[in-house]
């Protein structure tokens, strides 16, 4: 028997970039909003961000501020329930390009997180580096350590992208 569970995911996102009159480089805000309903389970997920960023030769450099509200089922403890969730992040970037064909790159945040009233602090931490010696061959490799910080977090918050077969939604909900 098969039953069908009609899904829907919709993105709504727009920035704005300015370069201030002290900077060589542009400020960027920018604003998303994923929203989903799945067999009557609604998720909503609201991200502002204001980031900027420099380049000193090889070496790329970015700070970006970034708050994240929303609402839908969390994961607390292995049972799924209806909550309320809230990240505001401080994230620094270091991308560094020794070569042409070697990049490596470096970022780390500290979020203040609020997860169905509980509050707390986490940070995160990845550490990348992508070598292409020529046009056929590409070697890629990422670390990411997240001590309740927003990979953790929002781990747990089930925001419904990917619903369905392979992440495309066709089959979103046929059991």
């Amino acid at each position: 028997s098969v039953t069908f569970y009609p899904a829907r995911f919709t993105v709504l996102q727009g920035s704005l970039a300015y370069t201030p009159p002290f900077a060589s480089t542009p400020w960027t805000l920018e604003h998303r909003r994923t929203e989903s309903n799945y067999s009557g389970s609604r998720t909503r997920l609201d991200t502002t961000s204001l980031t900027a960023s420099k380049n000193f030769g090889r070496l790329d450099t970015r700070v970006e501020l970034q708050r994240q509200g929303g609402i839908g089922p969390v994961t607390n403890g292995g049972v799924i329930e209806e909550g309320n969730l809230s990240l505001n992040t401080l994230r620094f970037g270091l991308g560094y390009n020794p070569s042409s064909n070697l990049t490596l790159q470096g970022r780390t945040s500290i979020s203040a997180v609020n997860a169905n009233g509980k509050r707390g602090s986490g940070t995160d931490t990845t550490i990348g580096a992508s070598y292409q010696p020529n046009q056929r061959l590409a070697f890629n490799a990422q670390y990411a350590l997240s001590d309740s910080g927003q990979l953790a977090t929002l781990g747990s918050f089930q925001n419904g992208f990917g619903l369905g077969y392979g992440g495309n939604g066709f089959s979103g909900g046929v059991t």
